[in-house]
């Protein structure tokens, strides 16, 4: 109830009725209170507090929404992206099974550009199986740069060798080939000279 009346100058008890029942262009407006007060509060104590830690410890907070493909989504899971975009040191977004999420980009960039942020970080490639060619890995890279231009991007487990030594110490690693990568893509040999390609 305190937060209600910090964030949009009401009395949360004399909003009850308006934000349960249906019925009039002011019970949208106090709907719109209501939930503008669970995005805020989202944003500055969840988003906020990380980004705030993330900054006392020469850290970049980043990472991606749930439901951030779709305002509908955002709308429903997180209430507003943008306020919790503007928290990220590094505002993420996330792109599985090579989906265009143009809206999502579009909002991290704009934030970026908005708040001096470094860039934007892109969680490209994520489960975009076996047969994903080259081609694949260019186009996504591609559009993404054209629309989020993410400077700063994780492609595609490029840390899985390191994180397999890491946590299997003294195991071979299967061919010393990235891990979940298969001997018969015959572009796998040169995948990192390719990365270089598509992001300089």
């Amino acid at each position: 109830p305190s937060q209600f009346g910090k964030v949009n100058g009401k009395d949360f008890y004399e909003a009850i009725p308006y934000i349960v029942w249906n019925g009039s262009d002011e019970a949208n407006a106090y709907r719109y209170h209501y939930f503008h007060t669970l995005s805020r509060m989202f944003a500055d104590t969840y988003c906020g507090q990380i980004a705030d830690w993330c900054g006392e410890h020469n850290l970049l907070s980043t990472g991606h929404l749930l439901g951030e493909d779709s305002v509908r989504g955002q709308a429903s899971i997180v209430g507003d992206a943008m306020l919790c975009y503007r928290n990220f040191q590094l505002p993420g977004i996330d792109n599985l099974c090579d989906n265009r999420d143009f809206s999502a980009a579009k909002q991290a960039s704009s934030i970026a550009r908005q708040y001096g942020k470094p860039g934007v970080m892109s969680e490209m490639y994520g489960v975009t199986q076996w047969d994903f060619d080259f081609k694949g890995y260019k186009t996504a890279g591609d559009w993404q740069a054209a629309l989020a231009d993410p400077s700063i991007v994780q492609p595609w487990d490029a840390s899985m060798k390191a994180a397999f030594e890491k946590y299997f110490p003294g195991q071979k690693h299967p061919k010393g080939r990235l891990v979940g990568t298969q001997p018969k893509n015959a572009w796998i040999d040169t995948f990192g000279s390719g990365m270089q390609l598509i992001f300089r």
